[in-house]
């Protein structure tokens, strides 16, 4: 492959973080894609999904959204069942995002990976181990890269935490306090088909699992979870309402680490944003707040009444010097960063071994996966602790 040749992407799923599905928005990975067309990145675009009427919406949206970015909107789709390697046979593309319900995570990836297609798989990697390891045993026999789209990398506001604990400022870490909710929108209706299969901690949560990881470069140890059913069960829904996540880690200090993570989706509909996020970190020499819900940035209107808007994820604003719409944010930036890595390793720029290091790579987000299903056996068994598999070390 020649260097710069733009790659041909296929998209695994057309729901809400794909394409907007069912909201006013355009998702997250269809705009990238088509800002990485905009940067001679992308070049044909696929998204295969298993309903026609999700593949139509996807196209015209699409077509739409070229409009406004002034670049080429064209989407090509694929009627895809079980058998995906079959559907995608024709289209033979050089690198895939797999955006599916958290358990075909794995279902969706294997036969990608197999055939040597690098893969980048929406949070979280895995809900159990067995999948991530089979993701990862994909990926060594189609000799070939993935990594996980674990955005929250890519916030300043988290690199800059990664670079103060580096950096001893705040001393030794003791521990970090997260708090993360969602609108019960997000569970009672762009997610209702499949939500009883997963719980906040897992599809939500995960988020911060893995950013501790990448800020402190400890490894969790055991877990403990609670969880509470109450408003969603009432509404036909299985799953938790709220979930509460104690970790213990191990650290390079020998003092131990602890983080709590609190996440719930029963905010109102009516709150001033879909997520309300905020991590804290305490050392012996200083803290680190971070609110990543409040940016500073707040709108009031008759039709949506109060929003605090947090543009730094994902955002299409006027460009002029482009005289169009540009997508831009920490969270395409992720997804653009992976088509970056793929061409890198196509034209040998860089290599599997230093992309680990790096990014949320499969090899990294095990560790992520590992405390998943210690909290899900954790809240089986009533608020025990449980030990993090050696599993999910990091290779």
């Amino acid at each position: 492959m020649e260097s710069g040749e733009p790659l041909d992407v296929v998209v695994v799923g057309a729901g809400v973080y794909a394409t907007g599905r069912g909201t006013t928005g355009y998702g997250t990975i269809l705009p990238a894609l088509l800002e990485g067309r905009r940067r001679r990145l992308v070049g044909r675009i696929t998204i295969a999904a298993t309903r026609q009427v999700s593949l139509e919406e996807a196209r015209q949206r699409a077509a739409v959204l070229g409009g406004l970015m002034k670049v080429d909107g064209t989407v090509h789709s694929r009627l895809a069942g079980a058998d995906l390697a079959t559907a995608l046979a024709k289209e033979r593309p050089l690198a895939a995002i797999v955006s599916v319900p958290d358990t075909a995570h794995a279902d969706a990836a294997v036969p990608l990976l197999e055939r040597g297609i690098p893969c980048l798989v929406v949070k979280p990697f895995a809900t159990t181990l067995r999948d991530a390891q089979l993701m990862c045993q994909a990926a060594e026999r189609g000799r070939t890269y993935g990594a996980v789209e674990f955005h929250k990398r890519w916030d300043a506001a988290n690199v800059r935490l990664r670079e103060e604990i580096h950096a001893e400022r705040l001393g030794i870490p003791l521990y970090a306090v997260v708090e993360f909710s969602q609108q019960k929108r997000v569970p009672l209706e762009h997610f209702r088909k499949w939500v009883h299969e997963t719980n906040v901690f897992q599809y939500l949560g995960v988020h911060y699992v893995d950013l501790l990881v990448y800020a402190t470069g400890y490894r969790p140890e055991a877990v403990v979870a609670c969880g509470q059913r109450a408003y969603l069960a009432q509404q036909g829904v299985a799953t938790e309402d709220a979930v509460q996540v104690m970790i213990r880690w191990k650290t390079s200090t020998g003092v131990p680490f602890v983080s709590t993570h609190l996440t719930h989706w029963v905010d109102p509909n009516g709150s001033s944003s879909v997520s309300d996020q905020r991590i804290t970190v305490v050392g012996t020499l200083g803290h680190y707040q971070s609110d990543q819900k409040n940016r500073g940035i707040q709108m009031v209107t008759d039709e949506r009444g109060i929003e605090d808007l947090n543009p730094y994820f994902s955002s299409l604003s006027y460009d002029p010097s482009l005289g169009a719409q540009r997508c831009w944010g920490y969270g395409p930036e992720s997804i653009i960063a992976f088509l970056n890595d793929v061409l890198d390793l196509k034209t040998g720029r860089r290599t599997m071994a230093e992309l680990d290091a790096v990014r949320p790579s499969f090899a990294s987000a095990l560790v992520s996966t590992a405390v998943i299903e210690a909290a899900g056996e954790s809240l089986k068994r009533d608020g025990a602790w449980v030990q993090v598999s050696e599993a999910g070390a990091q290779s």
